[in-house]
C-alpha cells in the first residue's frame, strides 16, 4: 500500500518520490540493507528522477553508460542557505501525454533535440558551482532557462505539443515582472502545466501578493530542502 502526497501524472515529478519510497520500503521489507547508491540505482529503474530522491538536499544523477554506472549521488545534503520552492498547482489531473511519451516524441521529432542535450550537459558545471557558492541568482537563472529549453523541444517537434497552458505562461510573466522589481524568483516546470518558483523565504509574502493579483484562487505549497529517504517501521508515518 503506497500513499503519495504529490498528484500523480500531473507534471509534478510524482514518480520521483514514489519510486524512491518503493525502492526503500521494498528492499527493507525484503531484509536488505542497501547502500544509498544501490537504492538510487534500484529507484532509477522505476523513474530516472527517483534516483536523486534517495538523497536529501541537492543531488545529481550521473547518466553513466550502463545499469551499474547510471546512479545519483549527493552534492550537499545539508542546505544551510535560504532557498525554497513554491509549487503552484495549475492542474492536478493526469496529463494527456505522459512524460516518457513526450520525451520520446521530442527525441525522435525535434530538429534541435541533440543541441538541447548538449546544452543541458554543458550547464551542469555551472549549476554545481552555483550550489557550491550558494549563488541563488545563478542557480535560478540556470534552472529557469533549462526548463524553458526542455519545453521548447515539444513546441518544435512534429507533431508539436505543449504541456504549458495560458495560466502557466501568466505565472511565468508574473515572475518576470517580480524580477524587474528586484525580487529574485525563478520559474521551473517539469513535464506538465504546473509551475514551481525557486525563491527565498524572505520574499514569500511579496511573491504571493503578486500571484493573487492575477490568480486569486491559485493553490500554493511551500517546500524547503529536506533529508533523504527514511525507513519507518509500522504502518503510519
Amino acid at each position: 500500500h503506497s500513499i503519495n502526497h504529490v498528484p500523480t501524472a500531473a507534471g509534478l515529478a510524482s514518480s520521483a518520490s514514489a519510486f524512491a519510497a518503493l525502492a526503500g520500503a521494498a528492499s527493507a521489507a525484503a531484509g536488505l540493507s542497501l547502500e544509498p547508491a544501490d537504492l538510487s540505482r534500484l529507484a532509477r529503474r522505476g523513474s530516472g528522477s527517483a534516483s536523486r530522491s534517495i538523497f536529501g538536499g541537492f543531488a545529481q544523477w550521473d547518466r553513466g553508460h550502463d545499469d551499474q554506472t547510471s546512479v545519483a549521488h549527493a552534492l550537499t545534503e545539508t542546505v544551510d542557505w535560504p532557498i525554497q520552492l513554491l509549487t503552484l498547482i495549475v492542474n492536478d489531473q493526469p496529463k494527456k501525454i505522459d512524460s516518457r511519451g513526450g520525451m520520446q516524441n521530442a527525441r525522435a521529432n525535434s530538429p534541435f533535440y541533440q543541441q538541447w542535450v548538449d546544452m543541458a550537459n554543458a550547464q551542469v558545471p555551472a549549476m554545481q558551482a552555483a550550489i557550491n557558492n550558494h549563488d541563488f541568482v545563478a542557480l535560478g537563472t540556470l534552472a529557469e532557462a533549462n526548463a524553458l529549453q526542455m519545453h521548447a523541444q515539444n513546441m518544435v517537434a512534429n507533431p508539436p505539443f505543449t504541456y504549458l497552458t495560458d495560466v502557466s505562461w501568466l505565472i511565468i510573466e508574473t515572475v518576470k515582472a517580480l524580477r524587474a522589481t528586484g525580487i529574485p524568483v525563478y520559474a521551473t516546470m517539469d513535464a506538465g502545466p504546473n509551475v514551481k518558483l525557486i525563491s527565498q523565504p524572505a520574499d514569500t509574502e511579496k511573491i504571493m501578493a503578486a500571484l493573487r493579483q492575477v490568480l486569486p484562487e491559485i493553490q500554493v505549497t511551500v517546500a524547503t530542502p529536506g533529508p533523504g529517504i527514511q525507513i519507518v517501521q509500522g504502518d503510519r508515518i
